[in-house]
């Protein structure tokens, strides 16, 4: 008995073994290598006990739940049910039983039965501060954070010792973008159990979320060394690395993390990102197909394919990569956009345009989307379309309007409309009052219509304004060429 107070289980199954020879009909002997065979993570040798136990004794509530526990862990949430529904007959007042049935409950779908048992369990036993964690792990689950934090607070008001507790709020006060709180929180964690290397590797990845690389690295070599063959670490501190600008660094992160499993899709993916920003794209395009060979699903993986691709001119190529992409991350409306692009340079304006719709509802308030597809309407018809969508750009830019300006302009000069290109270049000026970008604009409607009076007067506004603006200089110069 000592051994398993002192968490030295095999020793402890010896001597259970040998007190269930001269005790055979002692149904506490059974019951307790039964837990010790549980805490070794053997559950099939551990769920034979508590059936022995039970033998001897139908009315041990605790063998019950043990048994109960042994096939959860063996995923026969059904059979966990029934026992824990057995033992809460027994003793309706016994919680442990009541909140392991929630656990079971949550795993078979049935969402509002678990927490009807979370909810008893706490009303049962309102100070125990597991019974808090465990329905906010519950809540973290089904992706509900707010929830989830009120019941994290309250398990370490509880208990604040509890690393654990601490590292799950970590967790939840990250996805609820909370980073300086997230960080406190695996600060306090890696402080109570300074071997918890998954905090640290959540620290590092709080602290590269808050754009301080240095303390992330920090906090990734601490994991290291508690575990150097990490992949998942040597990854994170390769990303660090890589938004440092310290190419070689990451390179010899990544290629570290291979060495350790040639098989994970996500190295491949961070280090064709790294060949990317290198200007590697033959490498980069490789290792994004090798990510999608490893993770077919991974729609990132396909759009980055698609922009090297496109890259290189090869639209025609890089189309079928953002149609998967656009497949697989149906919410993402770059995925449509690059196949607009793609479809646009590749004489299909029509097609174009119906991605351009779908990234459109998307991202409602993306000027570009608008332009593109404009330009696409310019193609296809009809020009009415196309000034609209130009017309829609215009109203939404804010300070760099003079891209869309001359896409409009070139445009209404077609249908000889130069007076609405007059009044958008003016209305231009008086929201960014007076940049010179606007005023150059100006100058050159003034300069094509042929008011050549007041080109000048405008282009001499433009550089008054910035007298190094390089494009008021050029459009002045032709001028008087």
């Amino acid at each position: 008995m000592a051994y398993f107070y002192k968490h030295k289980y095999e020793l402890a199954v010896s001597d259970f073994d040998k007190a269930a020879e001269m005790l055979p009909h002692d149904f506490e002997t059974f019951h307790r290598r039964g837990d010790a065979y549980y805490n070794l993570g053997k559950y099939d040798e551990a769920v034979t006990d508590p059936s022995k136990a039970i033998q001897l004794n139908p009315l041990d509530t605790r063998a019950f739940n043990l048994r109960g526990l042994c096939h959860f862990q063996n995923g026969d949430y059904e059979q966990a049910i029934d026992n824990y529904k057995i033992a809460i007959g027994q003793d309706p007042e016994y919680d442990p039983s009541i909140v392991n049935r929630g656990n079971a409950l949550l795993k078979t779908g049935q969402i509002d039965a678990a927490f009807q048992d979370y909810d008893r369990a706490i009303q049962i036993n309102p100070d125990d501060a597991f019974y808090y964690h465990i329905r906010a792990t519950a809540y973290f689950e089904l992706d509900r954070p707010k929830k989830a934090l009120s019941d994290f607070n309250r398990a370490i008001e509880i208990d604040p010792d509890e690393a654990d507790y601490l590292f799950w709020r970590g967790l939840t006060n990250f996805e609820l973008n909370r980073y300086t709180d997230a960080a406190r929180d695996y600060e306090a964690a890696t402080q109570l159990d300074p071997e918890m290397d998954g905090a640290l590797n959540n620290l590092g990845n709080t602290f590269q979320a808050l754009n301080d690389h240095v303390r992330a690295l920090e906090a990734y070599n601490q994991s290291l060394e508690i575990d150097p063959n990490d992949g998942l670490v040597l990854v994170n501190r390769g990303n660090t690395h890589q938004a440092q600008g310290n190419f070689d660094a990451a390179m010899k992160d990544y290629e570290s993390a291979l060495e350790l499993d040639d098989s994970d899709p996500e190295i491949y993916l961070a280090r064709g990102l790294l060949y990317e920003r290198m200007e590697e794209y033959g490498r980069a395009t490789n290792d994004f197909g090798k990510t999608i060979s490893l993770s077919p699903e991974y729609g990132i993986a396909y759009y980055n394919r698609g922009l090297m691709l496109q890259n290189e001119d090869k639209c025609d190529l890089a189309i079928p990569d953002f149609e998967m992409s656009a497949k697989l991350l149906s919410d993402d409306p770059d995925s449509f956009a690059n196949l607009g692009n793609c479809l646009l340079r590749t004489g299909r304006p029509m097609e174009a345009v119906a991605a351009y719709n779908k990234a459109i509802v998307l991202s409602p308030d993306d000027l570009d989307l608008y332009v593109g597809r404009g330009d696409a309407f310019i193609e296809a018809g009809p020009i009415e379309s196309a000034i609209a969508d130009y017309e829609k750009a215009i109203s939404i830019a804010v300070v760099d309007l003079h891209p869309t300006i001359l896409d409009l302009l070139s445009v209404q000069m077609r249908l000889e409309n130069y007076k609405p290109a007059f009044v958008e270049y003016q209305t231009a000026i008086q929201r960014l009052a007076g940049k010179a970008d606007s005023y150059a604009d100006l100058a050159y409607v003034l300069f094509e219509t042929g008011k050549s009076d007041a080109a000048i007067r405008t282009f001499r506004r433009a550089i008054a304004r910035d007298e190094n603006h390089p494009r008021a200089h050029v459009l002045f110069g032709q001028y008087y060429i």
